[in-house]
């Protein structure tokens, strides 16, 4: 099966932040096409319903400040407001071009460590949210507790508990957190992780009790 870097399933939409390994050579002139499995992934995806909103690894390197990459997440992120989205054959949505910003940015992060923690933002929230909502963890634990369960307390717990995770995880210096083992992660790692999450999602349902409707 695929897995996503970021997901919400209610809505049908998946983000992908895009790495080398999604893409062709360079061509003669300059531009790198998604090789043969990434364009598989994004037809399944499209015949499935779902849209699909890339981050190119080239285009993301290519924002020299703080504001330019604001702006390249916020137009990324437009197809789940009002902006309708163009998708292209693959099944992608494309983002519109915006030309490079001439500012420099000074005395802030460096663009490795801002990509670093845009990827480290989407696969936590995917995980989490794959854990807590779709494997449905967090719903059972608030029914055994003879609530009914609320999608927008739901949603903030889903928040609160990302916050945790990439606050542990940016201080430890991991890059990458995942509750399955993958090349990355250790089974045990793998394991620990998801008794993690699940003791903080209990502490989240514990401390939210009344507000479950």
């Amino acid at each position: 099966g695929y897995s996503l870097d970021l997901a919400l399933p209610s809505s049908r939409i998946a983000i992908e932040v895009d790495g080398p390994s999604h893409f062709l050579l360079p061509d003669s002139q300059g531009v790198r096409a998604p090789n043969g499995p990434t364009k598989l992934k994004r037809r399944l995806l499209a015949a499935a319903g779902w849209r699909l909103i890339s981050v190119p690894f080239y285009e993301w390197n290519g924002l020299n400040t703080a504001d330019e990459r604001q702006a390249y997440l916020e137009r990324a992120v437009a197809p789940l407001g009002a902006i309708a989205p163009q998708a292209s054959p693959e099944g992608c949505t494309s983002l519109p071009s915006r030309s490079p910003s001439p500012q420099h940015e000074e005395g802030g992060s460096s663009l490795a460590a801002g990509a670093s923690s845009m990827e480290l933002s989407l696969k936590v929230r995917s995980e989490v949210e794959r854990y807590a909502l779709t494997e449905g963890h967090l719903r059972r634990l608030v029914k055994e507790r003879g609530r009914v369960f609320s999608a927008t307390v739901a949603s903030t717990v889903v928040d609160r508990l990302c916050e945790f995770i990439e606050a542990a995880k940016g201080m430890s210096g991991t890059a990458h957190y995942a509750l399955q083992a993958t090349t990355e992660v250790s089974a045990e790692e793998a394991r620990a992780n998801v008794r993690t999450l699940h003791k903080n999602l209990e502490k989240q349902v514990q401390r939210r009790q009344r507000q479950w409707s």
